[in-house]
C-alpha cells in the first residue's frame, strides 16, 4: 500500500509465520470485549474549582461546560486473546498528540470514549495510529469511570475536550465505587442507541483527522510504532463437506475461480476462508467491525458432462454465514458460509467452480518493531 496507509502496510510473511492449517476456530469466539466509554483512574477532570483526579471526583460537582457531572466506576479486564481493537485494552494518548499541550499529560481512555476534535465527537478507537494514540497492552486490568452529565456536553480531561458518555434518565439507581446509592440515574451500554446521534464515525470526517494526527506524531516525534500488522490477500479458501471433511481446491484453475471435486453424496458444503474486519485491515477510521470472508459471484456445478448454475447463495436470504445480499449477482461470506447444492446426482463426482470477486486483505499476525530503529 502507499504511504497514506503505511501503518497498515502489506508485508509478505516468512513461510514460517504462515499458519500451518486454517481452522474454523480462527473466526469463532471473536466477539469484542464491550467496555463503556470511560476515562481511567488518574486522569484529571477540569471543574470550576480546578483539576480533580477522576477517582476523587465528588458526585454532582459542577465542571467546565456542564452544571453537574457524575461518574460511574467500573473494573475492566481485557480479553488478551483478541486483537487490540476488540480486546478492551485502554487507549493511550501521549502529550501533544492532538495539538500543542493537548493533552497536557499522558491520558488513558477506553476505546469508545469520544474526543472532540474539529467540533466532532469522535470515538478514540477510530483515531488509533500506533504512535501518539495507541492501545496499551500493559493494562490487562484497570479501573475506569464513565462521565455522566444532564445532557451530552464536552468535559475537559487532561486538556482534551471529551464528550460525556451518558445522560441522566432518572429510572434506575446509581451506585458509586463503594456501592452506595447516590441518586436515581441509569447508564447506557457502550454506543447506546440514544447516543449514536452524538457520535461522528463517518469515514469522510474521521479519516482526514486520523492522517493529520498520525502525520503530526511523525513530524514532532510523538511516540513510536511498536507493532505493525502483517497482511495477506490469500483467503486460504476451502470447503467442508457434509461429513465435515475438508475439500481442498484444485491447483489448475482459472484466474479468479476456485475449483473443487465434490465426492458423491455431498448435498451441501461450507465455504471457509480467512476473515477480516475493515477496522483492522483498512484502518481504524473505517468504523466497521463486521467479519468479511470472500465475495462470491457465479457458482457452477458440473456432473456427467452437464453444467448448471448454483444460485442458493443469492436466492436464500437467511442462508447461514452470509451477509445480506446487497447485490443480485454477488454476496459476501462471514468466513464460514453454507451453500446448498440441490438435485445432486448421489453416485457421481461433481466439479464445483466458485468465482471469488474480492477478499482481504487479512491480518495474519504482526511484526514487532520495538527493536528496530526505522519506525
Amino acid at each position: 500500500m502507499n504511504d497514506d496507509h503505511a501503518f497498515y502496510s502489506l508485508d509478505v510473511p516468512d513461510i514460517g509465520c504462515m499458519p500451518k492449517k486454517f481452522s474454523p476456530a480462527d473466526i469463532t469466539g471473536r466477539e469484542p470485549c464491550n467496555v463503556a466509554a470511560s476515562i481511567l483512574k488518574g486522569n484529571m477532570i477540569l471543574t470550576t474549582k480546578g483539576e480533580v483526579p477522576v477517582e476523587q471526583f465528588d458526585q454532582g460537582v459542577p465542571v467546565v461546560n456542564a452544571s453537574h457531572c457524575w461518574t460511574r466506576f467500573q473494573r475492566t479486564m481485557a480479553n488478551v486473546i483478541l486483537p487490540d481493537a476488540m480486546a478492551g485494552y485502554p487507549v493511550r494518548i501521549l502529550p501533544h498528540a492532538i495539538a500543542d499541550h493537548v493533552p497536557v499529560r499522558t491520558t488513558f481512555v477506553t476505546p469508545d470514549q469520544c474526543l472532540i476534535i474539529d467540533g466532532h465527537p469522535i470515538p478514540v478507537r477510530t483515531l488509533v495510529n500506533g504512535r501518539s494514540i495507541a492501545y496499551d497492552r500493559t493494562y490487562s486490568e484497570y479501573d475506569a469511570y464513565t462521565l455522566v452529565t444532564e445532557q451530552y456536553t464536552p468535559i475537559v480531561v487532561n486538556g482534551i475536550p471529551m464528550m460525556s458518555a451518558a445522560v441522566i434518565n432518572r429510572q434506575s439507581r446509581f451506585r458509586t465505587q463503594e456501592g452506595q446509592q447516590d441518586g436515581v440515574f441509569s447508564f447506557p451500554t457502550p454506543i447506546a442507541a440514544n447516543a449514536k446521534a452524538h457520535i461522528t464515525t463517518e469515514r469522510a470526517v474521521v479519516e482526514p483527522i486520523f492522517h493529520r494526527l498520525r502525520q503530526r506524531s511523525r513530524i514532532h516525534g510523538i511516540g513510536r510504532t511498536l507493532f505493525r500488522p502483517v497482511l495477506t490477500h490469500d483467503p486460504a479458501f476451502y470447503l467442508l463437506g457434509t461429513d465435515d471433511r475438508p475439500i481442498p481446491p484444485l491447483f489448475n484453475k482459472r484466474e479468479g475461480w476456485e475449483e473443487f471435486l465434490l465426492p458423491p453424496g455431498v448435498s451441501s458444503v461450507r465455504l471457509l476462508s480467512r476473515t477480516s474486519r475493515p477496522c483492522e485491515s483498512i484502518g481504524p477510521f473505517v468504523d466497521d467491525q463486521r467479519l468479511f470472508g470472500v465475495q462470491v459471484g457465479e457458482i457452477t456445478l458440473t456432473e456427467n458432462s452437464c453444467c448448471r448454475p448454483v444460485t442458493s447463495h443469492l436466492t436464500e436470504a437467511s442462508l447461514p454465514g452470509w451477509h445480506d445480499n446487497a447485490l443480485s449477482s454477488a454476496r459476501w461470506t462471514q468466513g464460514d458460509a453454507l451453500l446448498n447444492l440441490t438435485e445432486r446426482q448421489s453416485n457421481t463426482t461433481g466439479f464445483l467452480a466458485i468465482r471469488l470477486l474480492a477478499g482481504g486483505p487479512y491480518v495474519i499476525g504482526e511484526r514487532d518493531l520495538s527493536t528496530t530503529s526505522c519506525l
